[in-house]
This record gives C-alpha cells, sequence and structure tokens, in this order.
C-alpha cells in the first residue's frame, strides 16, 4: 500500500511540473496574438473593369506590423511587375490601356509602425493627369496637380436622327399652310444637312477630372480620413453648328456624395440649335412678313408654331440622352466604431452604364483603408533584459480603462517567446521551478508514507 501510495504522489508531483511547463510554453509560443497585426493599412490607385472582369488594376499596397517589423507588399498588379512582397510604393504610367490617357499617373503607398506602444497606420492612393506631385504617404492626399485627365468612356449613337414634313404646319391656318407648303421642302432640307446630319452618329462623350486622392489614417483608438476629386464634369462632343456641350458636376465637399447624370442639357441645346437654324431659314425667305401679312398672321407667330412642331418630331429620337450615363460616389467612407475603428474611403466609384454603347465600366480611384490598430502587449520583463533578448515593451506608468495593455499572468506576452541566452535561462529556470514544485511534492508524500 506504501508504495503504490507513492508512486502515485511522485506521478502527480510529476504530472504538475509537466503541466506548469506547459502552461508556460503555452503561453509564450507565437498563437492568434502574434499573426493579429498592431497596425494595418492598404491602398489601391486605380481598379478599371469591363464587363465586372477586372482589366486594370493597379494592385493593393497592404502595410503591417507586429511591433518589431514592419512589412508592404504589394499584391494584384496588372500595372506593375512588383508583385508580392518585398514590395514597395507603386507609381505607374498608365500605358496598357485605352480608355485613360497612357500619361497619366497612379500613385498607391501605405505604411504601419509603431508610435511607442501604439500601432499606427496610414495610407493615400490616387490618380492624375501628367505632371502631377506625389508626395509621401502620411502627407494627406499623395497626388496632387498634374494636367486635366480626360476618359473616353464612350458615345451616344443619334444613327437615326431625321426630320419629316409630316405635321410641321399642323396648327397654322388653312391659308398660311398653303403659302408654307412650297417653303417647307427646303427648309427643311437645309435643316437637316446643317444640323441634323452631322449629329446622326456616334457622339463621343468625354469624362474630365482633376487629380484624384484619398487618405487614411489610424491609431488603437481613432480613424481619420478623406477622398477629394479636383473637379468632375461631362463633355458632349456635339459637332458644329451647336458645338460641345460641358456639364460640370457637383463634387461637393462632404461624405458620400452621390453622382447621377443624363444630357438633359444636351437635349436643350440641340432643340434650340435646330430652333434658331431653322428661323434662320424661314426669316431669310424674301418677302416673308408681305406674304405673311396678306393671309392675317405675323411672322412670330408662325415660328412659335412652327418651332414646336419640329422639336416634337425630334424629341423622341433624342431619348437616349435623357437616360442615366453615370451613377456613381465621390468621397465614398465607411467606418466602424471603437475599441478598435477602422475607416474605408474611396475617392472615386463611378460606373459609367451601358447606355454609352459599352457593356457597363465600373472605374474606382484611390481607395484606402487603415485599422484596425492595437496597443502592443504591456508585460514586465524579465530580470536584465534587454533589446537584444526580444524584449516587450515597458508597461505604462498608469493605465485605466478600455485601452490597458493585456496582462499575462505568466509574465510572458501572448506571441511572445524570450530569445537569446538569458531569455532562454530565465525560461529554463522557470520550467525548471515548477518541476521543483513536483518533485518537493512527491517527496513530502514519500516521507509521509515512511
Amino acid at each position: 500500500m506504501r508504495s503504490f501510495a507513492l508512486r502515485n504522489n511522485l506521478i502527480r508531483g510529476g504530472a504538475a511540473a509537466i503541466a506548469a511547463s506547459a502552461i508556460v510554453l503555452a503561453v509564450a509560443a507565437p498563437g492568434s496574438a502574434a499573426t493579429t497585426p498592431l497596425a494595418y493599412a492598404d491602398a489601391n490607385g486605380l481598379h478599371l473593369s469591363l464587363l465586372g472582369s477586372p482589366t486594370v488594376d493597379s494592385g493593393t499596397s497592404t502595410s503591417t506590423t507586429d511591433g518589431k517589423t514592419s512589412k508592404t507588399c504589394v499584391t494584384g498588379a496588372t500595372l506593375s511587375q512588383i508583385d508580392g512582397c518585398p514590395g514597395g510604393p507603386l507609381v505607374q504610367l498608365l500605358g496598357n490601356q485605352s480608355l485613360i490617357p497612357s500619361t497619366a499617373v497612379v500613385a498607391q503607398n501605405s505604411k504601419a509602425t509603431m508610435a511607442s506602444q501604439d500601432g499606427v497606420s496610414q495610407a493615400c492612393a490616387g490618380l492624375a493627369g501628367s505632371g502631377a506631385t506625389v508626395v509621401s504617404v502620411g502627407s494627406g492626399d499623395c497626388i496632387k496637380g498634374g494636367q486635366q485627365l480626360s476618359l473616353d468612356p464612350g458615345s451616344i449613337n443619334l444613327t437615326n436622327l431625321q426630320l419629316s414634313s409630316a405635321g410641321i404646319l399642323t396648327g397654322l391656318t388653312t391659308p398660311v399652310q398653303a403659302l408654307l407648303q412650297p417653303l417647307l421642302t427646303p427648309i427643311l432640307s437645309t435643316l437637316s444637312s446643317s444640323v441634323l446630319s452631322p449629329l446622326s452618329g456616334a457622339i463621343p462623350i468625354h469624362l474630365t477630372l482633376g487629380a484624384v486622392s484619398a487618405y487614411c489614417s489610424a491609431t488603437p483608438t481613432t480613424v481619420s480620413g478623406n477622398g477629394t476629386v479636383a473637379g468632375l464634369s461631362l463633355v458632349v462632343g456635339l459637332p458644329a453648328p451647336i458645338g460641345p456641350i460641358t456639364i460640370p458636376l457637383n463634387v461637393g465637399t462632404g461624405k458620400n456624395v452621390h453622382v447621377l447624370t443624363n444630357l438633359d442639357q444636351v437635349v436643350t441645346a440641340i432643340k434650340n440649335g435646330v430652333v434658331n437654324a431653322l428661323d434662320g431659314q424661314v426669316t431669310g425667305i424674301a418677302g416673308i412678313n408681305t406674304l405673311l401679312g396678306g393671309v392675317g398672321s405675323a411672322l412670330d407667330q408662325i415660328l412659335g408654331t412652327i418651332n414646336d412642331n419640329v422639336v416634337k418630331a425630334i424629341e423622341g429620337q433624342l431619348a437616349p440622352l435623357e437616360q442615366n450615363i453615370l451613377d456613381g460616389v465621390i468621397n465614398a467612407q465607411s467606418q466602424t466604431a471603437a475599441p478598435h475603428p477602422t475607416i474605408s474611403i474611396t475617392a472615386l466609384d463611378l460606373k459609367v452604364l451601358p447606355v454609352l454603347g459599352n457593356q457597363g465600366i465600373d472605374l474606382r480611384v484611390g481607395k484606402v483603408d487603415c485599422g484596425p490598430n492595437y496597443k502592443a502587449n504591456a508585460v514586465t520583463p524579465p530580470a536584465n533584459c534587454t533589446a537584444a533578448n526580444n524584449c516587450p515593451p515597458t508597461p505604462p506608468s498608469a493605465c485605466t480603462g478600455t485601452n490597458c495593455p493585456t496582462k499575462v499572468t505568466s509574465g510572458l506576452a501572448a506571441g511572445y517567446l524570450p530569445t537569446g541566452p538569458l531569455g532562454m535561462a530565465f525560461l529554463g529556470l522557470t520550467v525548471a521551478a515548477a518541476a521543483g514544485a513536483g518533485v518537493t511534492a512527491g517527496a513530502r508524500a514519500l516521507r509521509k508514507s515512511a
């Protein structure tokens, strides 16, 4: 019985020693905390897709830090040879696609560092024309100035734009119709050849914009950032005699500014162009006022009726111009709340709708993400610990509230494994002490059983 009890006590003591050492090693071994970055940021300068398939992408610059080492990678780039880690900030001329001018510059960068015990991250990304200035991450907008960009997303097709004489004289008195009917055919023929025929085809649409940029920054408790577009407008390439029409778009100064655009202004310009040309044709008829006076009508009254009829005849053919051609958001922002906030910003997220003859274009410029970030674990370093031993940070003098670093009861931070002679000696002493406790327990059991 005594030997059986002794054996059980020794086994229990040895098991306690093994368990104690296992606890130390489990806490010290790299785990989930070690794989969670203390700071995170990413940046994507440009993403352009057709039919939902990426055709041009500047890749994503991703930065992380574990408190000791910071790493930046650029992956997924179709514009650059940079792909994988280590990478760096990407500044690329766009030379392998047709929508955006080849001289345009896309820039993106991200950074994750430590400020004392705080994980800090920053990112910026954008697109601008030739001559743009690229500044370092953390300086706000990372791309500024440059020439205005002109993007060519497609065209409006008015191939079937025609004008017939049917109904043009509706609403006029019979004597006036009898007077004008012989003159109507040459008038409408000249109107069609001078105004409508140049419009009967593909009318190019250009999207012009200044520098587009977004930036963000984050700490363990705060986030900030913004997206900007330095001017945005549509230019519709109407031929002479009407000429190009520029439609400024509201870029706003706030967050999540919605842009939804049709070409109503172009419809109005075409109607006015037709009316002006028609007025010129009619008033140019020799002796028109005398002729109309003979049938008891005034020229202005006659022109008003004819113009209304002509507009009605063509406005149904201008319906494509009344459809929405652009839909998007400027300075799109979203955030998640404390205790570890994040922020995501896209300076310009624009969809060019299929009415322009394409299959649908998605254009995203300047997308950045910052956070979540954390404080480094604050623990008491082992005795005589130096930087060479991969020591954890020194804890703050006072800590209250939710921002306190995580304490680990073993005295080792999760994910922190001491290295070097002193660190390993400390680990060995800890394990030996635990083992000694088990041996002592066994010895006591032996004396009691003797």
